[in-house]
């Protein structure tokens, strides 16, 4: 009822602006042939955010962007709409979209990014079940967490200190535990953390004597309970262990696409620009990326690359995937290996070879925030991971793993680098 008030609302201003036999458009979205063909080679993983100051009649620009086998990003989708509503979400994800791709390319989306807009997010759901069967739903982590914890700085007292700002990205490195591939595997995990920050947040005001702690405290709890937890669903990475995800968390990449249309390109889109003359100019960029892209693709080709030398992958996959293997066979001596039974091994990650900490924001090799420490709060699960071997009809085998790097990322994971080594 609120969308069809408002589309009425702007249809009367545009009414009153009007003559008989006038036309007015009230959307435009297009997508380039070479990115289709892109788009139906790699469509797993999409994501959609809306920009603005791309033309003269202020019409925002919506921008879908999905990432190809060496996880550059392509643009496949683009439209100006008369606004933000939802019906305009509506149809851009139940009509513009589907005309454009087909049905059977969009049903072949495995994971759909978006921001926290819920109007965008509405008319997602919306449209799912008709055209977007196979995707699940994530909201960018950037948006959600980080901007949503800058919004909260002006309310918290003694944000200057160091105390403050350990407990505050303490917090943060514990919803962002949740939302990461391989650090919460199951929703009986994610209660178990949910539980110790609960603690840690009733230990931080029972500790304390400070007003402002308690009164911290009671900020990020609230944060907690009316930001993050509504929205499990959309977040929760261990939902997301079944999916092609790239392990993409934000929508990063289209605020890099947004800023190179509007700031870093040679010739940048402007706000004065009529739609037409934008649409020329963003196709502009985009053949000169094209043309960069087919020459990198050619170069690497015809060169030779020292770093893999000896590989037997080097030749069948893509740039990013060989360095992923490398780096995943580096581990495998960093691990446990005993038999389970005749089709399956156990491996466990060594303690004294486990790899080096990564640091947050806050920290440095010197300085090591509370989040980081050996004394942090968020739970670490050790792992037994488990390789299966399936024979099939032919006489080979399948092999799977139970971590869920290789069904997220599509490339092996360190796992069978062990098993290859113990061969």
């Amino acid at each position: 009822v609120y969308a069809k008030l408002a589309l009425g609302r702007d249809h009367m201003k545009v009414r009153e602006k009007l003559k008989v036999g006038d036309k007015i458009m009230i959307g435009a979205a297009w997508a380039r042939e070479d990115e289709c063909f892109m788009f139906e080679k790699f469509p797993e993983v999409f994501m959609f955010d809306v920009t603005c100051n791309t033309n003269n009649e202020k019409r925002p620009l919506g921008i879908g962007a999905a990432m190809d086998g060496d996880m550059n990003t392509f643009t496949p989708f683009r439209v100006f709409m008369p606004s933000e509503c939802s019906w305009v979400f509506n149809w851009v994800f139940g009509s513009a979209m589907p005309a454009l791709f087909g049905t059977d390319v969009l049903d072949r989306i495995q994971f759909f990014l978006t921001d926290g807009d819920r109007k965008m997010y509405g008319a997602f759901d919306n449209n799912r079940r008709e055209f977007y069967q196979n995707a699940r739903h994530g909201l960018c982590m950037f948006h959600l967490v980080v901007q949503g914890m800058d919004r909260l700085k002006s309310k918290l007292r003694g944000r200057d200190t160091v105390s403050v700002r350990n407990q505050v990205e303490t917090f943060k490195q514990f919803l962002f535990s949740w939302m990461r591939v391989g650090e919460i595997e199951s929703v009986e995990e994610f209660f178990h953390s949910k539980s110790c920050l609960e603690d840690w947040l009733a230990r931080l005001k029972d500790k304390h004597d400070s007003e402002a702690v308690r009164h911290n405290v009671s900020i990020l709890s609230d944060f907690l309970t009316r930001t993050i937890l509504p929205h499990r669903e959309k977040w929760l990475a261990c939902l997301r262990h079944d999916h092609m995800t790239l392990h993409q968390r934000t929508t990063s990449a289209l605020e890099g696409v947004n800023q190179t249309i509007k700031h870093k390109s040679n010739k940048c889109v402007l706000p004065c620009m009529c739609m037409s003359e934008s649409m020329e100019v963003q196709c502009g960029q985009w053949d000169a990326k094209m043309d960069k892209y087919h020459k990198d693709v050619m170069r690497k080709h015809l060169s030779y690359c020292a770093y893999v030398s000896g590989s037997k992958t080097a030749d069948v996959v893509w740039p990013r995937c060989e360095s992923e293997i490398e780096r995943n066979a580096r581990q495998k001596r960093n691990y446990h290996v005993r038999r389970k039974d005749q089709h399956s091994i156990e491996l466990l990650q060594r303690f004294d070879e486990a790899d080096s900490p990564i640091f947050c924001m806050e920290c440095n090799q010197t300085t090591v925030c509370g989040a980081c420490s050996e004394m942090s709060p968020i739970p670490r699960f050790r792992r037994i991971r488990t390789l299966t071997f399936h024979e099939l009809d032919t006489g080979a085998f399948h092999v799977t793993c139970t971590c869920p790097y290789c069904t997220t990322l599509g490339i092996p994971c360190r796992h069978f680098s062990v098993f290859c080594q113990v061969l």
